[in-house]
C-alpha cells in the first residue's frame, strides 16, 4: 500500500483523462492534472499506463495535425512532477500494451469481471496499492464498478463523481 505522507489523495487516472487533460479538451481532466501538479492529488502510474497514454497521444496528434513529440514531451514533464508516483517494472514500449493484454492472467481477470483486457492492468495497480481509479469511460469500468467493487474492493469513479 502507498504511504501518503501528505494529505493528498492518491489516484489512478485512465488514459482518457490523461489525454483529455493534456489536450485541454475536458476541463475536469485538465483540472485533475493541475491539482496533482499543485499537490492536491498524487497520481500513480505504471509502465502500461504510460505506454497507453503515449500511444493515444501520438495517434491523436497526427489526426489533429499537432506534433506528437510536443504532446509526449508535455506528458513526460507532468510525469516528472513531484506528485506522480511511478512504478515502472517493464520497458515503456508500444509492444507492452499488446503483450500485457494477451497474458493468461489478464485474459482471465477480464472474463471474470466482464471488462476489456486493456482495463485490467489499471485494476491490478489499484488492487495492489488500494487506490481508486478515475475514469471517463462509462461503457466499461464505470459500468462494471459495482461488480468490481464487490469482488475486489477497488473503487472506480467517473470524473464527474470525483469533482
Amino acid at each position: 500500500m502507498l504511504k501518503n505522507s501528505s494529505k493528498a489523495k492518491t489516484l489512478i487516472l485512465d488514459a482518457n483523462i490523461w489525454v483529455y487533460g493534456i489536450l485541454g479538451t475536458l476541463k475536469e481532466a485538465t483540472g485533475i492534472i493541475l491539482k496533482c501538479i499543485k499537490g492536491e492529488y498524487k497520481i500513480l502510474v505504471n509502465s502500461y499506463i504510460v505506454a497507453e497514454v503515449t500511444r493515444v497521444l501520438k495517434r491523436i496528434a497526427i489526426r489533429i495535425h499537432r506534433n506528437p513529440l510536443e504532446l509526449e514531451k508535455l506528458f513526460w514533464k507532468i510525469l516528472n512532477s513531484n506528485n506522480i508516483i511511478k512504478e515502472f517494472y517493464h520497458p515503456i514500449t508500444e509492444d507492452l500494451i499488446e503483450t500485457m493484454k494477451k497474458t493468461p492472467e489478464i485474459q482471465m481477470i477480464s472474463k471474470i469481471l466482464e471488462i476489456e483486457p486493456k482495463d485490467v492492468p489499471y485494476l491490478v495497480l489499484a488492487f495492489k496499492h488500494k487506490v481508486p481509479i478515475i475514469t471517463t469511460d462509462e461503457r466499461s469500468l464505470a459500468k462494471k464498478s459495482e461488480k468490481i467493487r464487490k469482488l475486489t474492493k477497488i473503487e472506480i469513479f467517473t470524473i464527474k463523481e470525483l469533482i
